[in-house]
């Protein structure tokens, strides 16, 4: 719950968090200090008014059991400081907690699974810093994200300098973005390591530069991703591939020698995919896809359950099992779901119309960019733009999961949160190259 005190906390660490951040930012020789301060404000606000809006709609939910939890984490380490490390250092799964713990975890709502007390432990730490305000935690989880996504910012300004006037409508400005991913909730986590993760194998495999440092952040990001949410990762190490190996074409200037290269990688990947769930690893492979198939599937099933009983914002996009024939059947209505929908006329309060005005915006833009590239050209673009192919696949294959584990309009809206930057930035992108009389490869192997 909020207390008063917060109130005169919130601006001191407000004015607090600014100059650190911006001093920060100013001795890395960073120039656009308007525009980080506006965006950390932004996100700032979104962390308060997300916050506050979960204490008012839902008092007992997400953002307040993982606060709370910490809260108590945090009080357990500092009576005791060994149980308290031996509690920071369990993974969070059921058989990791040792016999002398479990007594004490039955006072905890997400001690289990290992996602949900992980991001406990996030709030646990941040709570040692700002004398356990529920706000200012808030604030952290946003300050946080901010610098991640600052850096994926620049990343995407030094690959494709020709949009970084819209770039920042990408990863700043969007208003489910900034509303929740800003706080104490496992979507914060999830795009601020998918952020630090693209720009990691950026600098590892195109830049090659300080790759000890990038390998290290790399391998965290994914490590958070794989145990927050494993469906982000499965989408992203799949797309990242393509991306990758359609770079390293497109140092052919021959078109013809790309697009056919292009096809014997994607033919070789499906058939790959295909032999592995087949013969080589029907065991393996065919069981964590399905793994997080089911835990998707069960997902919506719970949430739709929840929301038809309580605020009636389910959605529903036909029989979905956790079979990848299933996934691929329901793609067209997942992927119309993730990334146009609530429609307004589906708004039965004034939060979901708010998402529902959002989703009306990204429609009309992508319908915009259709007219202008022509469903030829976009499709041509799509194929001969390695960065463009990879979010296109990222955004289809993840928008897909995202669909079929929400059926609920309300968590819909923070599910999709990992792949609106890279969608937006594909449609910024094929804007831009239709302003060019001819379509070049991409920038992303200079």
């Amino acid at each position: 719950m909020l207390e008063y005190y917060e109130l005169i906390l919130v601006p001191i660490y407000w004015i607090l968090l600014t100059k650190i951040s911006m001093g920060i930012l100013k001795r890395r020789g960073e120039t656009e200090i308007k525009l980080a301060k506006r965006s950390l404000h932004l996100k700032f606000i979104g962390a308060i008014v997300g916050t506050t809006l979960f204490n008012i709609y839902y008092p007992g939910g997400d953002t307040t059991a993982y606060y709370n939890d910490g809260r108590l984490l945090n009080s357990i380490f500092l009576h005791d400081p060994v149980i308290g490390l031996k509690m920071f250092f369990t993974g969070g799964d059921p058989d990791t907690w040792s016999e002398s713990l479990r007594p004490i975890i039955e006072n905890f709502r997400f001690a289990i699974p290992a996602n949900t007390w992980l991001v406990c432990k996030f709030a646990a730490f941040l709570e040692f810093f700002c004398f356990r305000s529920m706000l200012v935690t808030t604030m952290l989880f946003a300050n946080i994200s901010f610098f991640c996504l600052w850096r994926f910012y620049k990343k995407i300004n030094e690959i494709f300098p020709q949009i970084k006037k819209y770039s920042p409508w990408a990863i700043f400005y969007v208003p489910s973005l900034v509303l929740w991913g800003s706080g104490i909730l496992k979507d914060t986590i999830c795009i601020s390591a998918l952020s630090l993760l693209f720009v990691s194998i950026h600098q590892i495999l195109f830049k090659k530069e300080k790759v000890l440092k990038w390998l290290i952040i790399g391998l965290y990001s994914g490590y958070l991703l794989a145990v927050i949410k494993s469906y982000i990762l499965l989408s992203f190490g799949g797309s990242i591939m393509i991306w990758v190996l359609f770079s390293l074409v497109e140092k052919n200037k021959n078109v013809f020698a790309q697009l056919f290269a292009k096809a014997l990688i994607s033919i070789g990947i499906l058939a790959i995919f295909a032999i592995g769930i087949s013969q080589v690893g029907a065991d393996i492979i065919k069981t964590e896809v399905e793994d997080v198939l089911i835990e998707s599937t069960m997902t919506g099933k719970y949430l739709k359950w929840v929301a038809e009983k309580n605020d009636g914002s389910a959605y529903d996009i036909g029989n979905v099992d956790a079979t990848i024939s299933s996934f691929v059947s329901t793609m067209p209505a997942a992927l119309n779901v993730t990334f146009f929908r609530p429609y307004l006329w589906e708004s039965r309060k004034p939060i979901m119309l708010f998402s529902a005005l959002e989703s009306t915006a990204v429609f009309i833009l992508f319908l915009y960019v259709l007219f202008k590239a022509r469903i030829y050209r976009f499709f041509s673009m799509v194929i001969r733009n390695s960065f463009i192919t990879f979010c296109f696949v990222y955004c289809v294959i993840f928008g897909t999961f995202v669909g079929i584990s929400s059926f609920n309009f309300g968590t819909l809206v923070r599910y999709k949160i990992p792949c609106f930057p890279f969608f937006l930035l594909m449609l910024f992108l094929i804007l831009a190259e239709c302003k060019k009389k001819k379509l070049p490869t991409s920038e992303l192997v200079q």
